[in-house]
């Protein structure tokens, strides 16, 4: 086993938790009810995705799978959710930009919100989701926008 010497980065242990504790707080003030929660994200895929990690063979042959070089095209799917299940979905071929991602918004999405059902709008806070044009937009109609608390994994 061979070892390298690194320097330690340092995390507050308590961050986390303070983080979560922040975003619990400010659900309880808006929540009444299931239905006035709203879910928003995307995912991507490409050729790199598409294949299994394990497979079953016969002892002592190597198992192999035939798959091409290249990436291949990148397909990404914006989804919105509510209590009752998928309610709205876009895809792009690509990677969701700012502005594609804003286009599909207001398409799809927001006709959706208003002030009871669908009244708290809950994303990630990916880059493309954090812009005063997307916040203006949703409280307009009547809907309140909730940033997930940024994601750490726990070791």
């Amino acid at each position: 086993m061979s070892l390298s010497r690194k320097v330690l980065t340092k995390a507050a242990r308590e961050s986390v938790s303070q983080e979560v504790h922040a975003y619990t707080v400010k659900l309880e003030a808006m929540y009444s009810y299931s239905e006035q929660l709203f879910f928003i994200d995307e995912i991507s895929k490409d050729g790199r995705h598409s294949y299994r990690k394990y497979a079953w063979s016969k002892r002592n042959t190597k198992t192999v799978v035939r798959l091409p070089f290249g990436r291949g095209k990148r397909l990404s799917i914006l989804a919105a959710l509510d209590h009752s299940g998928f309610v709205a979905w876009n895809y792009t071929e690509g990677t969701y930009t700012r502005n594609s991602f804003h286009r599909a918004f207001v398409e799809k999405v927001l006709p959706m919100l208003n002030p009871w059902p669908r009244s708290i709008v809950v994303m990630d806070n990916a880059n493309i989701h954090m812009y005063k044009e997307l916040e203006q937009a949703i409280h307009q109609t009547g809907a309140r926008l909730l940033y997930l608390p940024p994601y750490r994994q726990r070791r």
